[in-house]
């Protein structure tokens, strides 16, 4: 060129061959990313599932002055799941999971679950 630029010029030939094996690796990481999510999707799922028939069973079987406490514990179970999936100590889901805890068992169980050397899940 005349701007005294340089021009480089590369062979085709070596893109040509190697971008189909480049397109299946991508397709297959993007699958088995996506395996790996739906199966953890429904991983989640079965928790909930099971986190509704521990209730339920729970108020059909417990004494009524027992039924309230034992739904919130098993919501509160189920919040300690998420904080322990989602890694507690990084976004603020610690304060988080310490607001919904002492909403749902009160201050001296959130403390002491949160306080506790491993965490209940």
């Amino acid at each position: 060129p005349s701007d005294g630029s340089l021009l480089l010029s590369l062979p085709a030939l070596p893109f040509q061959l190697s971008s189909p094996a480049l397109g299946l690796l991508l397709v297959f990481r993007t699958n088995t990313a996506y395996a790996r999510w739906n199966e953890a999707r429904m991983a989640w799922s079965r928790i909930e599932n099971h986190s509704i028939n521990l209730s339920r069973q729970g108020l059909a079987y417990l004494e009524p002055h027992e039924k309230d406490e034992h739904v919130r514990r098993v919501l509160a179970l189920a919040h300690c799941l998420l904080a322990h999936f989602r890694r507690a100590d990084e976004d603020g889901a610690l304060k988080s999971l310490e607001r919904t805890l002492t909403q749902l068992l009160g201050q001296t169980d959130a403390n002491r679950l949160l306080g506790a050397q491993v965490m209940p899940v």
